[in-house]
């Protein structure tokens, strides 16, 4: 490799670790937010929604939080209720104790302008919630023939205080 190779990737590397320091610039407290799950059984899907219990905007990254069916259907490659990478924090543990979780996903890299680093993040108001929805068939084993009351959904999340 070049010199000038060994440059641009560094140079990369270093524009894309701000961007992610700028955009999780400012953790908020678990009393900020609450997430509520339901388990829609008839609808073979759970429900999750993050509640802001904020007196400021929070923000959630658009790959920590599942697809919407708008961003389904506006790619070839991200599926309704699947996360970035989201395994190792979202999934479904059953009685025993047993893991099955998410099916892996790359939704790609959200790539922002230094001016608008939020533009690859949900807003949510003070007193606002968002809803998103999983389809059991987004987990990497069959949910839906799991007994009723023997297993619960898993869903960690990392929201940030928006820029003021």
């Amino acid at each position: 490799m070049r010199i000038f190779d060994f440059l641009v990737i560094g140079v990369l590397t270093t524009a894309c670790g701000t961007i992610t320091e700028l955009i999780h610039s400012e953790p908020i407290e678990e009393t900020d937010f609450d997430v509520e799950i339901l388990n829609l059984v008839d609808e073979r899907r759970f429900e999750v929604r993050l509640i802001s219990k904020s007196d400021r905007q929070i923000c959630i990254s658009f790959g920590d939080w599942p697809a919407s069916e708008d961003q389904a259907r506006g790619s070839g490659t991200v599926r309704l209720g699947s996360m970035n990478f989201a395994s190792e924090v979202v999934y479904v543990l059953t009685l025993p104790g047993t893991r099955i979780p998410l099916r892996q996903s790359n939704h790609g890299t959200c790539i922002a302008s230094l001016e608008d680093t939020f533009g690859c993040a949900t807003k949510i108001p003070p007193g606002h919630s968002l809803v998103g929805s999983i389809p059991y068939q987004e987990f990497t084993s069959d949910v839906a023939n799991l007994p009723e009351g023997q297993y619960s959904l898993v869903f960690s999340v990392a929201p940030f205080f928006c820029p003021d």
